[in-house]
């Protein structure tokens, strides 16, 4: 098997602590990365989003939206360049231990924060989907349509691109005046914060600086106000640059969706929708339904260059618009977004190492195409369920397939390919162990052979004690009268007291809810009498799907059933503690994170990014367009 480069990107949401904090997400944010920069070595990011470089090469980044920037409550990592699996499992443990305990170091310092914490889920309560996105570095051979569509999208970027120009330079003016404006009706706060600044400057130089009353002097600060608005504006803009670029992009992604990574949109697919077997992460919908994937409801097609539309593809193609003429190169970047976010980590480590086997056969040039599916998004909807993995799906071949006959076809094939190769990884064989074993424990057990190492199958087993001795389809019939109770504020416990023992003022309208909530009832073929049981089972059971992925330890069940060793782990705590301060061996995220640590040491400012590194006072850059290249090219 040939090297190869991972990573994951992952999405967090920022749970609200108590009612009525004056600190909203991107204050939160800076505070964090305060917090961080307490427990290792950080770095700006030179990065389109506002964001910091972790001392390990992991990036970590404000995740705005333009309709609400300042409190997006959305943070987002990426995990280093890593070369095995179990090293992706390792840094995105090592990023979310320096998140949350930056998390609580914040908590304790700044009380208007409340009891905010951090939830690793691919949906929300509301619905809205978070973005889980897994990245392979790939040999994609290009045919010689593939170029020339390639070179006619290159033309087609090249007028995108000036558009882009021109809307930055607007934006620019825009912004200029602005800032000219803001400075002339606030000059006198922004002569008393220079003039507070320096005093505090030297009175900090005989004492320990307090982080909270820095942080009050920046929430006062007219320079903290001019920071947020030109943030701010960034986003707005953003919405507009969107707006005016988005019917030039749709033509452009047709283009190359169509000259690139075309034999893995058509046989890697089959494997990313079979694979939610072991790698869904469980989901209880509106309705009371249980679903193995939370990601399913946000997928709408198979490859685009995604343009933050509401729906989203399988595979992304945004990498070209900021890489243009990559498209021509062998080997490329192949963004997966169909990924829910994995708690348990058995579910992430067979993600990431099943998906590398089936493109390592890919590039080998393994005929797959006998495992096509006929339609895959409907085959998706149709196995998305415990008992849709024994469910025959048709095949583009005519035949039929469960999800499970799928994974157990490419099992035997990924074994048969490690047997040609002499020098395989030594993580190959693992990845084949584990794949084995959960097919095998799923096929003679069912969900309850994976509920000590797969997320949906925990969660199934939680979900399903809530809900007894009532099964979801009879709760699913209560929830309109459910929520009917819960919308109109009547608890499900008292609301058939007769109402003769009423006050007299509340009949006429208990009378009128009595008629409402026997009609929905006559409608659904439900006796009101168990409303209560029905209600307790479905927010039982919701309250499991949400509380299951927070991150702290102390609310999450996840995280609290692994503390507790009822889960089965991969990583030791030893290796998540080393990971947290020092970057993998063999990847460009060496050299990244010795900049950053000498930058620290040598108290030099320093800017890093994916691609390069630069340090200021001298200035120098480094180059990091290899992303195989582990010695830095100048000492520091």
């Amino acid at each position: 098997m040939k090297k190869r480069i991972f990573g994951l990107e992952t999405e967090y949401a920022v749970i609200p602590g108590s009612p009525g904090s004056q600190i909203n997400s991107f204050n939160l944010f800076n505070l964090l990365q305060w917090a961080v920069s307490l427990s290792c070595r950080t770095a700006r990011a030179a990065y389109r989003k506002i964001g910091f470089f972790l001392e390990n090469g992991s990036l970590v980044n404000y995740e705005a939206r333009a309709s609400a920037f300042l409190d997006s409550r959305i943070f987002e990592s990426a995990t280093c360049e890593c070369t095995s699996p179990r090293e992706v499992v390792t840094y995105q443990r090592a990023v979310e231990s320096i998140l949350l305990e930056s998390m609580e170091r914040v908590k304790s310092l700044f009380p208007d924060v409340g009891n905010m914490n951090l939830s690793k889920s691919s949906v929300d309560w509301a619905g809205n989907t978070f973005g889980c996105h897994e990245n392979y570095f790939v040999q994609d051979r290009m045919r010689l349509s593939g170029r020339i569509l390639n070179t006619i999208a290159l033309g087609l970027y090249s007028i995108i691109f000036t558009v882009f120009i021109i809307l930055n330079v607007i934006s620019f003016i825009f912004s200029v005046c602005w800032l000219i404006y803001f400075c002339l009706t606030n000059m006198r706060a922004i002569i008393r914060t220079i003039s507070r600044r320096s005093k505090s400057d030297r009175e900090n130089s005989s004492s320990e600086s307090n982080p909270e009353s820095d942080f009050i002097m920046a929430e006062n600060d007219p320079f903290a106000r001019i920071e947020q608005s030109m943030a701010w504006q960034m986003a707005w803009w953003e919405t507009i640059f969107k707006i005016i670029l988005g019917p030039l992009v749709k033509p452009y992604s047709w283009l190359v969706t169509r000259a690139n990574f075309t034999d893995f949109t058509m046989d890697l697919t089959s494997h990313l929708i079979s694979r939610i077997l072991f790698c869904g992460s469980g989901h209880v919908t509106d309705s009371g339904q249980f679903t193995l994937s939370q990601k399913r409801q946000g997928i709408n097609k198979i490859a685009a260059v995604y343009f933050d539309e509401p729906l989203k593809p399988v595979f992304d193609f945004k990498f070209f618009l900021f890489s243009p003429f990559s498209c021509f190169s062998s080997w490329k970047q192949l963004q997966i977004m169909f990924s829910d976010s994995n708690m348990c980590q058995y579910s992430e480590y067979l993600k990431v190492g099943t998906t590398a086997m089936v493109i390592e056969m890919i590039e080998e040039g393994q005929d797959l195409s006998f495992l096509r599916l006929d339609d895959p998004l409907s085959a998706l909807s149709e196995m998305n369920s415990p008992e849709g993995l024994f469910k025959p799906l048709k095949m583009a071949s005519g035949e039929s397939l469960t999800a499970l006959e799928i994974q157990e076809k490419l099992l035997l094939l990924a074994r048969e390919m490690i047997k040609r190769d002499k020098v395989a990884p030594f993580w190959a064989r693992e990845i084949l162990d584990s794949w084995e074993g959960v097919l095998r424990d799923l096929r003679l057990k069912g969900p309850v052979g994976l509920a000590d190492r797969i997320d949906w199958a925990v969660k199934y087993v939680l979900v399903r004690n809530v809900m007894s001795p009532m099964d979801p389809e009879t709760i699913s019939k209560y929830i309109p009268l459910v929520l009917y109770l819960e919308r109109v504020g009547i608890d499900s416990t008292r609301f058939t007291v007769p109402i003769d023992e009423m006050p007299e003022p509340l009949r006429p309208l208990a009378r009128e809810h009595e008629k409402m909530i026997m009609e929905i009832a006559g409608r659904a073929g439900v006796d009101p009498g168990w409303t209560h049981a029905a209600a307790r089972a479905y927010f039982g059971a919701r309250k499991i799907d949400f509380r299951f992925h927070d991150l702290n330890p102390g609310r999450g069940y996840q995280r609290g059933l692994e503390d507790d060793g009822y889960l089965l782990t991969l990583i030791k705590p030893s290796e998540v503690e080393v990971a947290r301060c020092t970057p993998p061996a063999g990847t460009r995220a060496a050299v990244r994170g010795y900049y950053i640590r000498r930058a620290s040491e040598t108290v030099r400012k320093i800017k890093a990014g994916w691609r390069k590194v630069k340090l200021y006072e001298p200035s120098q850059t480094a180059s990091l367009s290899d992303p195989y290249q582990f010695k830095p090219p100048f000492e520091v």
